[in-house]
């Protein structure tokens, strides 16, 4: 597992790579993926599902669902999916300070659901990263550097 997510960072962190210097939406659909779900995870492992939509990674939420389904990680997709239900449809801005405000009207009764989507995410069964470097593997033609 350290393999493949040394692997993934070197591809994401490559200069060839094109993820950090085009739109999103001028990145094949597999960049997207790769983008998508790398960003997901780095953020939710370092501070969970507030810290992800608080953070430039969730200016592309609206794609995460569809990365996570081409990935194969359904489990993971419906808990994401459940954290975006709880913080609501319009917390997904592109807009980050309107996200932040938004976020920070939460409930505590949201709060405690997001945490526990979280640790469900979290100790999910589901290797995210595996499935994201098999992807990876599979259209490599249409991801510069991998």
């Amino acid at each position: 597992m350290a393999d493949e997510m040394h692997l993934l960072r070197q591809i994401v962190e490559s200069p060839a790579s094109r993820l950090h210097k085009l739109e999103f939406a001028r990145l094949s659909r597999p960049e997207q993926v790769l983008l998508c779900i790398w960003e997901l995870e780095s953020e939710v492992s370092n501070g969970g599902f507030t810290q992800y939509f608080e953070s430039a990674a969730a200016d592309n939420a609206r794609h995460i669902s569809y990365g996570l389904d081409a990935i194969g990680a359904l489990r993971l997709q419906k808990l994401v999916e459940q954290a975006i239900e709880v913080v609501g449809d319009d917390v997904l801005t592109e807009n980050e300070e309107e996200r932040t405000e938004r976020l920070e009207g939460l409930s505590e009764k949201k709060r405690s659901r997001l945490d526990k989507l979280e640790q469900q995410f979290l100790s999910s069964p589901e290797d995210i990263n595996a499935l994201l470097y098999d992807y990876v593997q599979k259209h490599k033609a249409h991801i510069p550097g991998a």
